[in-house]
């Protein structure tokens, strides 16, 4: 053990007296650095990123009109470019503020008789959204329909059976206690017969 100690002094006392070669003391400036090749990563997304945050933009600026009396928001032979300019028509006319543009950028017809419309902005869509604007345009529509909010399936596990779901004042607490907005709960269901 004592012959090991005395090597070991031996060689740090040898390399201490050298200087170390002048190639181990230049960086190789052709490696990038680790932060720099992890910034290079992203610098492309992948195309279905792009696409999922194309969809969520088109998403917000549509808006469903449905009818009440399950009749057809538009004739049967109706293009899609006639329907589109009766509806530009409504918009402007119910228009309030100037510097707001209101245009209809695309129209789907659904075949139960209802509408989608796409507008040139979220803005715009969530102008129309407002309570009094969308009374207004369904009013000036002329057709008994309604405006469709978008639902999202969500299953919630873990929600004891005695929970009285149908209660409307239950889902108000639940939407409370969880910091979500006034009637954003619209429908609960057992996924399975509450006797299984």
């Amino acid at each position: 053990m004592e012959a090991n100690t005395k090597e070991v002094e031996r060689l740090v006392e040898r390399t201490n007296g050298q200087e170390l070669p002048a190639q181990s003391l230049t960086l190789n400036t052709n490696t990038p650095s680790y932060s720099n090749t992890v910034k290079g990563l992203n610098t492309h997304p992948h195309p279905m990123i792009n696409t999922a945050v194309a969809q969520v933009g088109i998403k917000e600026r549509q808006i469903l009109l449905d009818t009440i009396d399950g009749g057809s928001l538009y004739k049967v032979d109706q293009m899609a470019a006639s329907i589109t300019k009766d509806i530009q028509r409504i918009l402007t006319s119910i228009k309030q503020d100037e510097s707001l543009d209101l245009n209809i950028k695309a129209i789907t017809k659904l075949k139960n008789g209802g509408l989608i419309l796409e507008l040139d902005s979220a803005t715009s869509a969530n102008w129309i959204r407002e309570e009094e604007h969308k009374d207004h345009f369904l009013t000036t529509l002329g057709i008994p329909a309604e405006m469709k909010s978008r639902m999202h399936s969500v299953i919630v596990p873990f929600i004891p059976i005695s929970s009285p779901i149908k209660d409307t004042n239950w889902l108000r607490a639940v939407e409370f206690e969880n910091n979500l907005p006034n009637n954003s709960i619209n429908l609960v269901k057992w996924v399975k017969p509450k006797n299984k």
